[in-house]
């Protein structure tokens, strides 16, 4: 179970994604994209040994949706941190668009926590690299994407339902897919790993044959603190998205 952090911890996170998104040439992003940024690196960092700072989300049409995060995302835009590029109603989901970007002072801010309080720096160096590896997968972050996920796929809640993945339950199926599919890819190469496995909706064989590497079953231990050598399990993870996004659209065509 995750512990419930202050708000200014939240706050901090979300200036590290916008941070993130410059850095990787994506100075403007849609609160879309936000919120799957925001999804994606909650439900993967404890593939890397980090904590989440939430691990729960809303079930939306238009894909995951953080109501806390959206609040402190326009309390940083009052305090001048982050702005605003343009804003839009939706009327047939009822909701607010917008674009966002981090301004001058919410970078200096972000980077000068990071590199004062010990700890931080770690995460900051974790979101920079998961922000990127899925900016550079742009099809892993479209709402298509986010419902062939192995945590907000899920059948079994609805939309407008609250997604666990870790909150309470201690399941978290997008970081067990990870993980599993960085120690397949390994064992592509021959390399020494742990022996871990998978719990997830979807199973080993499935998750195996859509990444497009050969299944190779192992025991799983569901709460093993990982090292640095399990640290690019996000990358295959946004690209086991795109593949399974390519296999359902080469079905649809050949049916």
């Amino acid at each position: 179970m995750t512990h419930a952090q202050p708000s200014h911890f939240r706050r901090y996170w979300i200036l590290l994604v916008l941070r993130a998104t410059c850095l990787a040439g994506s100075g403007t992003v849609s609160s879309d994209f936000f919120h799957k940024l925001v999804y994606y690196v909650n439900a993967l960092l404890p593939s890397v040994g980090l904590p989440s700072e939430t691990a729960r989300v809303m079930k939306a049409s238009y894909g995951p949706f953080f109501p806390e995060y959206q609040w402190d995302l326009d309390r940083l835009v009052g305090a001048g941190l982050v702005e605003v590029a343009d804003l839009q109603w939706i009327s047939t989901d009822q909701r607010f668009f917008g674009k966002y970007r981090i301004t001058r002072r919410g970078q200096v801010l972000a980077e000068h926590v990071a590199s004062g309080t010990g700890g931080l720096a770690d995460i900051e160096r974790a979101i920079s690299e998961m922000v990127s590896a899925f900016l550079s997968t742009p099809a892993a972050l479209t709402t298509l994407a986010a419902k062939l996920d192995a945590n907000f796929g899920q059948d079994t809640v609805r939309e407008g339902q609250v997604i666990d993945f870790g909150e309470w339950s201690g399941e978290n199926h997008s970081r067990d897919a990870a993980k599993f599919l960085f120690h397949n890819w390994l064992t592509r190469f021959a390399l020494p790993v742990e022996p871990i496995g998978i719990s997830a909706a979807t199973s080993n064989e499935e998750i195996a044959e859509n990444a497009g590497i050969a299944p190779q079953l192992v025991p799983f231990q569901a709460d093993k603190v990982v090292d640095e050598k399990n640290g690019r399990s996000f990358h295959l993870y946004a690209n086991y998205l795109v593949h399974r996004l390519a296999q359902q659209s080469s079905v649809t065509v050949g049916a």
